[in-house]
């Protein structure tokens, strides 16, 4: 685990999947040999009105996490991942992540959509968001396949588009008590399961920095799982 500072903003292109009737999706008949599962329970409910994002960033360097970013500057009030931790490294899209946003899953590889993963679905007490993805989607064909990853959770109230808005006040959280804190380096050619507060791993807790009153973003536990059938 490392926490590292709030920082920067990026302006990032949210492309809807639309809405669906069912929060859930699954993708029968086809069974990935290698997943990646992971599963959050907030103190409130899930909400179709907020932003959940299971955040990916590929590679082996510890220092590059996805983490929540707020005002800062010029531009708007975003999420990103951090590339570096001095003043001019750059803020960037995730490389691939898991939108979920007005009852709807949707994957993106570099920004672009790429269809719902392997499955998606919300608990029926509404408490607990769980998404598993094929792993050899994580990167483009062609290119190198991801064999280790930097992962967090990114939940928001809002999206807000540079250059409107500057400086509205965002409701966000992600691990630990900050939200600025990730599970680093999981290899993913390895069957493994982290959980929060369980061996040593990074806890969650309810009522943690800058979600008081948005029960419905505050996350009190999560897991993740690299699975290989």
């Amino acid at each position: 685990m490392r926490i590292v500072s709030l920082l920067f903003v990026v302006v990032l292109a949210v492309l809807c999947a639309g809405c669906a009737r069912y929060p859930t999706t699954e993708i029968p008949n086809t069974v990935p040999s290698r997943t990646l599962v992971s599963q959050i329970t907030v103190q409130g409910v899930i909400n179709p009105a907020y932003y959940y994002f299971f955040a990916l960033n590929v590679g082996t360097d510890p220092s590059h996490g996805p983490v929540p970013l707020v005002t800062s500057q010029a531009l708007a009030n975003e999420w990103g991942i951090l590339s570096g931790y001095g003043p001019n490294d750059p803020v960037l899209i995730p490389p691939f992540y898991v939108m979920y946003h007005n009852g709807s899953f949707q994957q993106y590889r570099a920004g672009a959509p790429i269809g719902p993963p392997y499955i998606g679905r919300v608990s029926q007490d509404r408490k607990t968001l769980y998404v598993e993805v094929d792993v050899s989607l994580i990167t483009a064909t062609g290119q190198p396949a991801a064999t280790n990853v930097q992962i967090n959770w990114i939940t928001t109230n809002t999206i807000i588009p540079s250059p409107a808005d500057v400086g509205t006040t965002k409701i966000f959280d992600g691990f630990g008590y900050y939200g600025n804190d990730y599970l680093d380096t999981v290899p993913l050619d390895t069957a493994r399961v982290w959980q929060s507060g369980v061996n040593g791993v990074l806890d969650e807790y309810s009522g943690d920095y800058n979600t008081a009153g948005y029960p419905d973003i505050d996350m009190i536990s999560w897991q993740v799982e690299v699975r290989i059938r």
